[in-house]
């Protein structure tokens, strides 16, 4: 939360440095870079073996950043995500790494704060090392480090910091006795819907006996967590250097166990070929390697998986073991990539990347993230790409059983990068055999590109189109342009970065209505036709293009040639649903989002896209009540999602509830950040419930003050203010010019029709001629979409 971290050079000192940008809200505040700086002189005071130095706080440009000691390896929470638990002297000896750390830091003053596995980086000699010390406030000190905010991650506080009271070294120790609970069970004590309330539930509740969660935990490290997280600090150990003395005692108790050892950075293979290695033999080379924390069966009893869930494979973010760390863009390629040559075999439903990405660097359990997904295969991995040399492990888990069923090593050079991709999927689809569907049909998939290079430029730009669809900022969009035709330069029929081209100008052109976007958007969307017209994601985008000539006749065509090529991919009928929607058909597009929500419990259980896509065409039939009812399910999976919570107060407002709409408004500038289009959907809404308010002058300043005074919102405020003139002038505003504004075709008759708000406009002749017009527009539209 703090700010972006990159891997630099100190050139005048010839060494790798790690430098951490602060976030605006930091950088741009003198009494927080003061603070800062306080914090630093007290932070550069640590120098031990198990601290990651902080160097110095510089500035250049008006960019603030720290600059701290690079500290390669991995951190304890990747290798818990990709291990589930460890060993139990394997926790004992990161604790009482730790513990040295913490004791050199408590005895110059200074105590962490925010202790947590994402900190905790382990090198491949299994040497442990504290990060973030340059965050810590000076012992002396109380109260939050900012008004009104404490710091640390409500996951990992100790009470008396959650509860926002004075804490000591004894709060580090807490949080280290969750980290050792965590390590040795593979679970956090305490489990909520939020972090918040799991802060709460500490407070409240005594947590459970380690052993009972894995028997394997001896009796005397049971109790020495157990203690570590009593809620009164006094009943904790006194010191880090008292918990590590207890912890000497436990690890002689339990003897030396290398081979509970996590392997952190796996060694390339020196032959290319593959060794096939059955289950039994992987387990007994794992010891030998040092990886059996892997192999751990837990003797639990494990709820019941949903009906079909045997037949489901989540593929989790790979991670990168490569020595610089550096290997992330190509490590997000080869999971996106797996599951679309998995999708593309048959027989196996593939959870959905937003889906399974929610479970990035997660400690949950496999049988945890296979109930939440409802899937029983869990395939996770690591890269490591060094030197031109390329190796892979990659782990298949059996959620039912909480077992690593088959693990399988792969080497080669970067050039094989591709052809090694193809290996993996083919030996998981031999060794899901007996699981996959028949009813499950292949889903065509892109053809990879001709080089390496021509893949990671084309990456990068989807990281930069990403971020310029969140932040409208120009700069990522020239940069995403950039690496999309540095691609196309190594492969010019490369279909993914022609769609990608594609898919930047739409972006822009839909923020800007610029023609010169429009013409580029469609030349690369019809090239990325051409070079694989059998992808059904090229035929909707085909099917956008000629919405946005508005020429629905051909729209109409390729979007029904998806749903023949694909009839029960949910992109397809996300697809298809937008395109009537944005056509005011809501009748139509309720059906396809229906199913898609169907669809979306089976490979997509996390996202919430088809519910808001649903509840906007509920909306536009006069439904908020059932409107309102879908954008609640949606929050329960993301309560912060501001667009999900303007849309949620604009259901209560259609529904004359008003306090609670505005209640609702709050909560959505206050949790989100807004994007541009956000904010000003949040302002009109405000402009809405103003009039209702009865406060005229702010709803009318409201409403001048946008680019867009004929939307709904502006509307409804004239309607509720009697301004019938003005509210059937913005009607007529919004049939002219709203396409080329919002790329939707505005005021369509069923939104006229069931609006409430609009009854005071009926009588008028102006408004009957516009609903007959409107009328007509409909029945066309409706002629031309018949096959859909």
């Amino acid at each position: 939360g703090m700010g972006v971290v990159y891997k630099a050079e100190d050139t005048k000192l010839g060494e790798r440095v790690a430098l951490k940008v602060l976030a605006p809200d930091i950088a741009d505040d003198p009494l927080s870079l003061e603070r800062f700086r306080r914090e630093l002189t007290a932070a550069r005071r640590v120098t031990h073996t198990n601290v990651v130095r902080v160097h110095d706080l510089g500035e250049a440009d008006g960019i603030a950043f720290l600059t701290m000691e690079f500290a390669p390896g991995e951190t304890l929470k990747s290798i818990l995500g990709m291990a589930g638990r460890l060993e139990p002297g394997t926790a004992v000896d990161y604790a009482r790494q730790a513990c040295a750390g913490l004791a050199e830091a408590h005895r110059a003053g200074i105590i962490h704060r925010d202790l947590k596995p994402h900190n905790l980086m382990i090198d491949a000699r299994h040497k442990l090392r504290i990060l973030d010390f340059g965050i810590a406030r000076p012992l002396a000190g109380s109260g939050p480090t900012r008004d009104g905010a404490l710091i640390g991650t409500p996951a990992y506080m100790s009470p008396e910091q959650a509860e926002g009271r004075d804490v000591d070294a004894r709060s580090d120790l807490y949080s280290l006795g969750l980290i050792l609970f965590e390590m040795t069970t593979g679970r956090l004590p305490f489990e909520a819907e939020s972090d918040l309330a799991m802060a709460r539930r500490r407070l409240e509740t005594a947590p459970p006996s380690p052993d009972s969660l894995n028997p394997a935990v001896p009796a005397s490290l049971n109790a020495l967590i157990l203690r570590c997280l009593a809620r009164d600090p006094a009943d904790r150990p006194a010191s880090a250097e008292a918990l590590e003395a207890e912890l000497a005692k436990i690890a002689a108790e339990i003897g030396p166990d290398p081979a509970a050892r996590i392997s952190i950075a796996p060694s390339i293979a020196t032959s290319r070929s593959r060794r096939r290695i059955p289950v039994w033999a992987a387990a007994a080379g794992a010891v030998a390697a040092g990886l059996g924390a892997f192999f751990l069966i837990r003797a639990l009893s494990q709820p019941a998986f949903p009906e079909g869930w045997d037949s489901r494979l989540v593929v989790l973010p790979f991670t990168d073991a490569s020595p610089d760390r550096d290997k992330a863009v190509l490590c997000d390629g080869i999971t996106h990539d797996l599951r679309d040559k998995l999708a593309a075999a048959g027989g196996l439903k593939i959870i959905s990347e937003y889906s399974s990405n929610r479970y990035r660097d997660s400690t949950a359990g496999r049988t945890k993230i296979g109930r939440a997904l409802g899937a029983r295969h869990i395939l996770q991995g690591r890269l490591n790409l060094h030197e031109g040399a390329l190796s892979l492990e990659v782990f298949l888990g059996d959620a039912e059983k909480d077992v690593l069923a088959w693990q399988m090593p792969y080497g080669g050079s970067e050039g094989q990068y591709f052809a090694i991709q193809a290996q993996v999927a083919a030996d998981v689809m031999e060794r899901l055999a007996g699981f996959r569907a028949k009813t499950v049909a292949p889903t065509p998939a892109a053809a990879d590109p001709s080089s390496l290079e021509a893949y990671t430029d084309y990456l990068m730009g989807r990281r930069f189109e990403a971020r310029y669809r969140e932040t409208d900022a120009p700069v990522d969009f020239e940069e995403a342009a950039r690496l999309f035709r540095a691609a196309l330069a190594h492969d010019a029929g490369y279909t993914l970065a022609l769609r990608g081209l594609g898919d930047l100008h739409e972006a822009r052109f839909a923020k800007a209505n610029d023609p010169t976007d429009l013409a580029v958007m469609l030349e690369n969307y019809r090239n990325a036709f051409e070079t694989n017209p059998a992808l059904s994601d090229s035929m909707i985008a085909m099917g956008w293009s000629y919405f946005y000539q508005q020429n629905q006749e051909e729209a109409a065509r390729y979007f029904g040639q998806a749903r023949e090529a694909a009839p029960e991919q949910v992109s397809v009928l996300l697809g298809i649903g937008a395109y009537l929607r944005s056509l005011g058909l809501f009748e139509k597009a309720v059906g396809y989002f229906e199913r898609a929500i169907e669809r979306s419990r089976e490979t997509d259980p996390l996202s919430i896209n088809p519910s808001i896509q649903l509840a906007i065409c509920r909306s536009g039939l006069g439904q908020a009540v059932e409107a309102e009812r879908r954008l609640r399910l949606a929050l329960k999976v993301d309560r912060n999602n501001g667009r999900v919570l303007i849309l949620l107060a604009r259901q209560l407002a259609a529904q004359k509830r008003y306090e609670e709409a505005r209640l609702e408004l709050a909560d959505s500038g206050r949790t989100a950040a807004l994007s541009p289009t956000l904010r000003r959907q949040h302002d009109l809404l405000q402009a809405w419930l103003a009039a209702a308010a009865g406060d005229e002058a702010a709803a009318l300043r409201l409403i001048r003050a946008s680019d867009r005074p004929f939307s709904y919102d502006a509307v409804n405020a004239y309607c509720l203010l009697g301004r019938k003139d003005e509210a059937l002038a913005a009607i007529e505003d919004g049939i002219k010019r709203g396409f080329l504004v919002s790329k939707d075709y505005l005021y369509g008759y069923s939104f006229l029709v069931h609006d409430p708000l609009l009854d005071i406009l009926r009588p008028e002749p102006r408004f009957r001629t516009i609903l007959a017009e409107q009328k007509e527009t409909e029945d066309r539209l409706n002629m031309i979409c018949a096959g859909l």
